[in-house]
């Protein structure tokens, strides 16, 4: 589908006359382990797979129009297999028990996972080192993961959650931020003790709705920016972006004085050219585990991300919450 199939609406008076709040909506969010990514821990060319796995997203995302990327690098709390203290099964079979050491100080954590229905002698063999848990069943085939995403997969929360340090917008997530020539990834490792955290730069696909209301026509719209393309494709991505660093204030990004007066003049634009009178972001990702439980330094962690910014007074005014919850859409798969 092409982006601005619709964009006869903005003429048809209902809808330009109309107010409209905008909706951000995260669709997909994907984690990179950065030190993985430079330091491969698997027996194989994790750089050039992570490459292809990032590539195919920017061309996803550009084949399916409306869709920005918007990256977050992040810290989390170092989690490493336990070698002193090796994985192993119950005693009747019905758990695989592992330990897990928690930062620099390497507090050792139990986590006791079912095995479910598995018929003890099928159960696989399992073995660790630090990074990687693998398991071999009698066929000699072995299945080997890193340790966080064997953690995420099974969907294990240590309350841990990522610490956003630097927002950004790009549109080549194989190349920006990841291959390091990144002045706020830069920081953030400079900044991060490497015996104690680990840096992890998140992928997070977001889609834009326009919901306006008209009174006088006794009409409804709900469609989708890049339908319209009300708002062109850059100018979408940066919007996005400075919502998002406005409301966590990554510590890596520029000064808040400069975020501030770049995000006013965004929703003043909006507003006088477009009647675009709000911003709200929702971001939540299934299943609610601490890996998309996002904070900063100035946010708490929270499975649900939900607010919205609007002018007041020539201000940049944050309400929590979106205007008119019950008028958003919901998530959906629809490729547009």
């Amino acid at each position: 589908m092409t982006r601005g199939i619709f964009d006869f609406i903005t003429d048809n008076k209902a809808y330009s006359e109309s107010e409209k709040d905008w909706y951000l909506e995260l669709i997909s969010s994907t984690p990179i382990w950065y030190d993985n990514y430079i330091n491969p821990v698997l027996e194989f060319d994790t750089k050039s797979f992570i490459t292809r796995q990032l590539n195919d997203l920017g061309d996803q995302v550009k084949s399916q129009i409306g869709r920005k990327i918007i990256y977050f690098v992040t810290t989390r709390k170092k989690l490493r297999f336990s070698i002193i203290k090796p994985p192993k099964y119950s005693l009747l079979k019905r758990y695989l028990i592992f330990y897990l050491e928690v930062g620099k100080d390497k507090r050792i954590v139990k986590i006791k996972l079912p095995t479910y229905d598995q018929k003890k002698s099928d159960l696989p063999s399992v073995e660790a080192t630090d990074q990687t848990i693998s398991f071999t069943d009698k066929s000699g085939h072995t299945l080997t993961h890193t340790v966080y995403d064997f953690l995420n997969n099974n969907e294990i929360d240590l309350q841990l959650s990522p610490i956003i340090h630097y927002i950004g917008y790009t549109k080549r997530p194989a190349i920006r931020p990841i291959d390091g020539n990144h002045t706020g990834l830069s920081k953030t490792l400079y900044a991060t003790d490497p015996n104690d955290e680990d840096v992890f730069i998140y992928f997070n696909v977001f889609k834009v709705f326009s919901n306006s209301r008209n009174c006088d026509h006794g009409l409804n719209f709900t469609i989708g920016n890049s339908l319209s393309d009300e708002i062109k494709e850059d100018e979408e991505g940066r919007i996005i972006e400075s919502a998002l660093i406005m409301y966590f204030k990554p510590q890596a990004n520029r000064d808040s004085k400069t975020e501030e007066t770049i995000l006013r003049n965004q929703l003043s634009s909006l507003s006088d050219n477009n009647n675009i009178k709000s911003v709200g972001v929702v971001m939540y990702i299934t299943p609610g585990i601490d890996c998309f439980r996002f904070s900063s330094h100035d946010v708490e962690p929270n499975d649900c991300h939900a607010f919205t910014w609007q002018l007041s007074d020539g201000k940049c005014d944050l309400l929590g919450g979106i205007i008119n919850p019950n008028t958003a859409p919901a998530h959906t798969d629809d490729p547009n």
